[in-house]
């Protein structure tokens, strides 16, 4: 069943035809100002009789998706909702998970191999927090009938589906394990805790990546960014071999930076192969 509360605010503008227009840069501004990510609050906050929510695009925004989602709970759609909830029942201070979400850019995600060097439909995640990934992920739209349940995530980027959408999903699960592996080495609160030490551990990564990426490639066919092919095994060990040719260089320099991204500086330091670390990257 499809709630108010499971219903994105944050395409509506657009979907109502307001994008460019006086009346919809003012209303943007207003969910943004009141942090409103749902039809719930927003309805909630039109009721208390605030009157910068008493507009006519609000009023007409509510009254469209509760008809629609009142249609598709009678047909019996589901909403389509995919969390990340690695933080429940967290020691870590909530206020500085919630910081270092709003700090770091999707771009940071594992969504592709690091083999490949173009970023590809997944490049549009430069421009969005994982804060706000989470969030549209956690919601639906409902601006018209046949859309009603569909993910707020997949509907905001129109190249994803629900199996791109499912796979940043599992990449926040997997930054999100990390983020609590980073909170164990430092006690302190309102810090970035996924660039804790992000310095100290590329240059570690950096002296290390060919045994590193030996490793994997001894040991792995599948990887958390899926299948790890001999083309792309093969294409990864050139580029950590050689220094010349921006391909090479841009590959190299990923696969530092997504070590050094999913690792902690005290299992660096104990020898990550050795360890058998790594081994968290490998699903077979």
């Amino acid at each position: 069943m499809i709630k108010l509360s499971d219903v994105s605010t944050d395409i509506l503008i657009t979907f109502l035809g307001y994008d460019n227009t006086n009346e919809g840069t003012k209303a943007r501004l207003t969910l943004e100002k009141h942090k409103i990510r749902d039809f719930q609050t927003l309805k909630n906050m039109a009721n208390n009789g605030r009157k910068e929510f008493n507009n006519d695009i609000f009023k007409e925004a509510i009254l469209q998706v509760e008809t629609n989602i009142a249609h598709a709970n009678n047909i019996g759609r589901e909403p389509e909702i995919f969390s990340c909830n690695n933080y429940e029942g967290s020691t870590v201070f909530s206020k500085t998970l919630k910081y270092t979400d709003e700090h770091n850019m999707c771009d940071v995600l594992i969504c592709k191999s690091p083999a490949i060097s173009t970023s590809g439909k997944f490049g549009v995640l430069k421009d969005i927090t994982i804060g706000e990934a989470k969030n549209l992920l956690s919601k639906v739209v409902a601006h018209d009938k046949p859309s009603a349940g569909n993910n707020a995530f997949a509907e905001k980027f129109r190249r994803f589906g629900n199996i791109e959408a499912e796979c940043v999903r599992d990449a926040i699960n997997f930054y999100e394990q990390q983020v609590l592996r980073q909170a164990i080495e430092i006690k302190k609160r309102g810090i970035n805790l996924f660039a804790l030490n992000r310095i100290e551990k590329e240059f570690i990564v950096r002296d290390q990546i060919k045994n590193m990426v030996k490793y994997l490639i001894d040991n792995a066919d599948i990887c958390i960014w899926g299948e790890f092919t001999p083309a792309q095994k093969a294409r990864l060990m050139s580029a950590v071999k050689s220094c010349s040719g921006y391909e090479n260089q841009v590959i190299r320099q990923r696969m530092i930076e997504t070590i050094a991204n999913y690792t902690t500086l005290g299992e660096l330091k104990s020898d990550v192969v050795k360890q058998k670390t790594l081994d968290r990257f490998i699903i077979k």
